[in-house]
């Protein structure tokens, strides 16, 4: 019997999926005014993230809203205003150099996995407001919707729990001590008071007695027939899970119905994309599918080449771009599937605007591209900015670096974003813009001279 699929939003993807940046240590320097300009383009911003030495680096970027929320590879949290780079926020949570999966999210509180201990943040101020010991190490980000919390764990396990009431006012009172303070404590290094909290493990219990918060309370469990490989699903009234081989588990959010399976023809081999209720695959076959969670069939499909990898498909109010290392960046319909170009010389989506898709080639250069053609206009040497994210929510470029260095670029015209998926664009829930009395202030790093940093000639011509 066909499992009816309800019409679902992804909200660990929904603004923005985290990235997989390069390992590789670099220190860029910013593009110069005069390179910038040669592509359109001018500096929107430019922040110094503060790292624990060369060990550290960018681990996850997610553009959530009207947030750039960064997570260190030694666990520090950072939230940035997307449009002017301030740093909100930022904190260390949990055991250092122990990330995991991305953070997750809804509209009030920020997620942190960090081993078996979750932390759950307020959005708007990067204050911890509860930690939780669940029963695994999750397998994909936590996710949550206004009252519930969704974890999936290695073997198919899937449980919710129903989230703690959110203070009417977070107040003052005692902060839980980090891995890293209790390290140094241990050592002498710094004044805390270790049999007050006693062992690491029971410091959210000595967390409730002493502050009264509240943690989740388990509500259900369900178990699926294979490993778990997307981040679930939500609606108003289902749960939507992805697992090996095309596999769709789906249940009633309030558990009374079981979990149903419905399976594509398609095994996916990259995270999906999606847009409102329909989801985007690219197969393993070189097959990208789109197909609705309304009926479960398949509205369009299109051809690529035999046994190509993917990059998440990137989705659009207009387009899906799929990239690939070996076939290059395909331009689709999103509504149709028609291809409207394709070009070899890009192999990732960054963003596009309403005359150019900027990209990056095998090599990490900076590509501008025609929107309409494809036809490569110029590029720009940004192969030290190691980590780029792709930003299918607004027209930004965001590169960085693992020394710290992050910046946005834009084009010279569009002073305020260009929003290109609208389901995605800030809401009135999200955090309002930092105030500059509340932003942390950084150490700014000397900017070397751009020597290196010279822009190609348009070789199509100015269009």
């Amino acid at each position: 019997m066909r499992v009816r699929l309800i019409a679902v939003v992804l909200l660990s993807a929904a603004t923005g999926a985290a990235q997989e940046p390069s390992r590789r240590y670099s220190r860029p320097v910013v593009p110069t005014t005069a390179a910038l300009d040669r592509l359109h383009l001018v500096l929107a911003w430019r922040s110094y993230l503060p790292m624990d030495g060369l060990r550290d680096g960018i681990e996850h970027v997610q553009r959530l809203g009207n947030q750039l929320l960064v997570q260190l590879r030694s666990g520090t949290v950072i939230s940035l205003d997307a449009e002017t780079g301030q740093i909100r926020w930022q904190t260390r949570l949990g055991v250092a150099y122990h990330v995991g999966v991305p953070p997750g999210h809804n509209d009030t509180l920020v997620l942190i996995a960090n081993g078996t201990r979750l932390f759950a943040l307020d959005r708007a101020t990067g204050r911890q407001l509860w930690e939780f010991d669940m029963p695994n190490v999750p397998s994909t980000p936590p996710v949550a919707d206004a009252d519930k919390l969704y974890l999936c764990f290695n073997g198919g396990q899937f449980d919710v729990y129903q989230l703690p009431p959110r203070p009417a006012a977070v107040s003052p009172g005692p902060q839980l001590p980090t891995a890293a303070d209790l390290s140094d404590a241990r050592k002498g290094r710094r004044g805390l008071n270790l049999s007050a909290y006693g062992q690491y493990s029971n410091i959210a219990d000595h967390y409730r007695r002493t502050t009264g918060t509240p943690q989740p309370h388990f509500l259900f469990e369900h178990r699926t027939e294979t490993h778990v490989t997307e981040a679930p699903m939500l609606s108003a009234q289902a749960i939507t899970l992805v697992g090996g081989e095309g596999s769709f588990f789906v249940s009633s959010k309030d558990g009374r119905r079981p979990l149903g399976r419905y399976h594509l023809d398609l095994a996916p081999a990259a995270p999906l994309g999606h847009h409102g209720p329909m989801i985007y695959v690219a197969g393993k076959d070189g097959t990208i599918a789109a197909i609705s969670t309304l009926t479960g069939k398949t509205i369009w499909r299109f051809h690529v080449a035999a046994a190509t990898v993917f990059r998440r498909l990137e989705v659009t109010d207009e387009d899906v771009f799929a990239a690939s290392d070996s076939a290059g960046l395909y331009r689709l319909r999103r509504d149709t599937g028609e291809l409207v170009w394709h070009t070899p010389a890009a192999h990732r989506f960054l963003a596009r605007n309403r005359q150019y898709v900027y990209a990056l080639d095998r090599t990490g250069r900076l590509l501008v591209l025609d929107l309409a053609r494809g036809t490569p206009l110029g590029a720009l040497d940004t192969r030290d900015f190691t980590v780029a994210v792709s930003n299918e929510v607004t027209d930004r470029i965001y590169l960085g670096a693992h020394d710290g260095l992050l910046l946005a670029l834009h084009d010279r015209n569009l002073r305020q974003p260009l929003v290109l998926k609208s389901e995605a664009a800030p809401k009135p829930t999200d955090p309002p813009a930092a105030r500059p009395a509340e932003a942390p202030v950084l150490p700014s790093r000397p900017n070397p001279p751009a020597e290196n940093n010279q822009a190609m000639e348009n070789k199509a011509g100015d269009k």
